[in-house]
């Protein structure tokens, strides 16, 4: 094992959040992106990092990062009340909003980078899920009849009609662009709090 990253130094070995969020680049892994209190990208698998531009105001760490699956290019990232956004790899990023719910999590349609779903935890009701069509200029609530619980991930399934699965402090909700609202999605799941979901396409599993 190779350590590529601390957490009691400074820059891109300053301490991070809890979870400290690394995001790979969708083609080519010699690509990282970590979150500290600014953007870090690594071009050589980690044996050096420099920071990616600057975020405008940041307050906090970041806590959450996604590229566009079809714009590497267009990145977005948001600290607990803030989303930024670069159309053009990181070289200058805008900040797009901000939000008083933490903003934990951001799914983006892997065939348009303009389609973005991001999630709040906490316990504000109707907040729990926000949606946008146009890259992050305004926004939707998605929210739906989901209950007053914290919403801890989401994630997108490629090749769908927005298929999207949240984990919840109660388990996992699906949706898609069929339906006017999320419903459970537990079969066979025990009562428990989801913090992570991932989706094996080579034998169509949800984890």
């Amino acid at each position: 094992n190779t350590t590529i990253v601390q957490n009691n130094g400074t820059g891109v070995n300053a301490p991070g959040e809890w979870v400290t969020p690394y995001i790979m680049h969708p083609t080519n892994n010699n690509i990282l992106l970590i979150g500290k209190a600014q953007v870090y990208q690594t071009t050589n698998g980690g044996s050096t990092w420099s920071q990616l531009g600057t975020l405008p105001g940041a307050i906090g760490n970041v806590i959450s990062m996604a590229y566009a699956p079809s714009n590497p290019s267009i990145i977005y990232v948001a600290t607990a009340s803030q989303f930024f956004k670069t159309i053009n790899g990181g070289s200058t990023w805008t900040l797009m909003g901000t939000s008083v719910p933490r903003i934990t999590y951001i799914a983006v349609d892997p065939t348009n980078p303009n389609k973005v779903w991001e999630r709040n935890s906490g316990y504000v009701a109707g907040d729990k899920v926000w949606y946008s069509s146009n890259g992050g200029t305004s926004w939707t609530n998605f929210s739906g009849s989901l209950p007053n619980i914290p919403v801890n991930c989401i994630v997108y399934q490629n090749s769908t009609a927005d298929a999207l699965y949240i984990g919840t402090d109660v388990g996992v909700y699906f949706r898609d662009a069929s339906m006017a609202d999320w419903i459970p999605y537990n079969t066979g799941l025990p009562n428990v709090i989801v913090n992570e979901l991932e989706i094996s396409y080579n034998n169509n599993k949800l984890w």
